[in-house]
């Protein structure tokens, strides 16, 4: 039969080996967590390197980016960044032996919040080769990406309409450039964006974001809205003191969370197939039995084996951090709920993964019945289990990204300044400490800083 010979000719398309996606990216990972990010490099370039992976440019790009090597890091981005584009006219040849496979033959473009985070690291990589013009250039970049993802998500109930902490980065740069109309928008959109991240993840709007609205306003000329500020956060400070600047503290914390395959059947009953003449039809009656479904043994004609990923959290052992960057001390608080929005894009995605997973079930089933058909019992056992071998959960993702982003913000005396970090866990002990050297920070301007923790 044409379906299970095509089944069983792509094997050529599946990658290697069955590890999930963490798990081939273990060793990189073990390298990263020591801070040996050249060896980490060197792991994911021996065991890993194509080209035209997405992820394999991602990784490449953050771990350029956390060894300073800016340039190196924007090219793997831009790289990356050009192969989505590409994908979003996918090949109907791999769509189509994806039905007969798994969805890991589909190349991977990454879920919209990954995508956003490309432009953080990347105006972060500006910022740090001091080049505040294409820093400006990538917060724009970052800011058309959101309005279309807003555009196309109108109307939808999806939790990831807009990227609150990407809002407030770009208002911040666009404030040090002195583009105060374009800070005004991006700031007005963090203030909405932070709303709907308190209610959903549970990520409350930064304290300062008070601040930046009131003094915005006021440099604008805009008394209504600085009024309604000024009742809405009355103990927010206008203005910066004379002769300080400011530091802005962003804290990676942790490791995102990973997809691990989870294996289940469905159960098809006798004689039941033929009752049912749309495929697709078949496939959502079938996932409906996903949460359990009871039958009697004699109905059962097949038990239908199914592989889905789930999300598997890898909370951090620390909770937040203080740093102390002269005699000014501040506590970090999270901006960014990198765990929470992983999370959400696969519930959202899970009930047409779960549609099109029971779809090549249903193919690959029908395949075995006409090979058995033709070839009788034996012939129908082995292909069932070559086609059984076949189906994969696409665990596939940016696991490189940190579990959460944290911010602080910290006025001191212009001047040059020494750094240290502690790092707390819940129950707000010490877990570890850091010196970051020191900082050099200019009167009336903003100095940035970003640190990763593993565990």
């Amino acid at each position: 039969m044409a379906v299970l010979g095509a089944a069983l000719a792509v094997g050529a398309f599946l990658p290697t080996g069955c590890a999930t996606h963490a798990r081939q990216r273990a060793a990189m990972e073990q390298a990263m967590a020591r801070g040996d990010y050249a060896a980490a490099l060197a792991e994911l370039d021996k065991r890993h390197p194509d080209p035209q992976d997405v992820l394999y440019r991602l990784d490449r790009g953050i771990l350029h980016h956390y060894l300073g090597r800016y340039d190196e890091s924007n090219d793997e981005f831009e790289a990356a960044e050009i192969r989505i584009e590409d994908l979003y006219t996918r090949s109907v040849s791999r769509a189509a032996v994806s039905l007969l496979t798994s969805d890991v033959v589909i190349p991977f473009d990454g879920a919209p919040f990954e995508r956003a985070l490309i432009h953080y690291y990347r105006t972060l990589n500006y910022v740090y080769d001091d080049n505040l013009e294409d820093a400006l250039v990538e917060c724009r970049k970052a800011n058309l990406l959101l309005a279309t993802l807003a555009e196309e998500t109108e109307g939808e109930e999806t939790t990831y309409q807009d990227d609150a902490f990407l809002q407030y980065l770009t208002a911040l740069l666009y404030e040090d450039a002195g583009e105060w109309n374009d800070a005004w928008v991006s700031l007005r959109g963090a203030e909405t964006a932070f709303a709907r991240y308190d209610s959903v993840f549970g990520v409350a709007p930064p304290p300062m974001l008070g601040t930046d609205l009131r003094r915005l306003a006021r440099d604008l000329g805009y008394l209504d809205e600085y009024e309604q500020y000024r009742a809405r956060y009355p103990d927010a400070c206008d203005t910066l003191p004379s002769g300080c600047g400011e530091v802005v503290f962003l804290f990676e914390n942790g490791r995102a969370p990973i997809k691990e395959e989870i294996d289940f059947t469905l159960p098809i009953l006798k004689g039941e197939r033929d009752r049912y003449h749309d495929r697709d039809e078949f496939a959502r009656i079938l996932a409906n039995r996903y949460q359990g479904y009871v039958y009697e043994a004699a109905e059962l004609e097949y038990l239908l084996r199914v592989a889905i990923p789930q999300i598997q959290p890898r909370p951090p052992l620390i909770r937040h951090a203080e740093v102390r960057v002269g005699d000014a001390t501040a506590g970090t608080v999270v901006v960014e709920d990198v765990a929470a929005l992983s999370a959400a894009a696969l519930s959202e995605a899970m009930p047409k993964i779960l549609v099109k997973t029971v779809l090549r079930g249903v193919t690959k089933y029908l395949g075995t019945r006409w090979v058995e058909k033709k070839t009788g019992k034996i012939g129908g056992i082995l292909a069932n289990l070559l086609t059984a071998a076949s189906e994969r959960a696409d665990t596939r993702g940016w696991i490189s990204l940190p579990n959460d982003i944290q911010m602080a913000r910290l006025t001191v005396p212009a001047g040059e300044h020494k750094v240290s970090l502690r790092f707390l866990d819940a129950r707000g002990d010490i877990v570890a400490t850091a010196e970051t050297g020191s900082i050099v920070v200019e009167p009336g301007r903003r100095a940035y800083l970003s640190w990763r923790e593993w565990e």
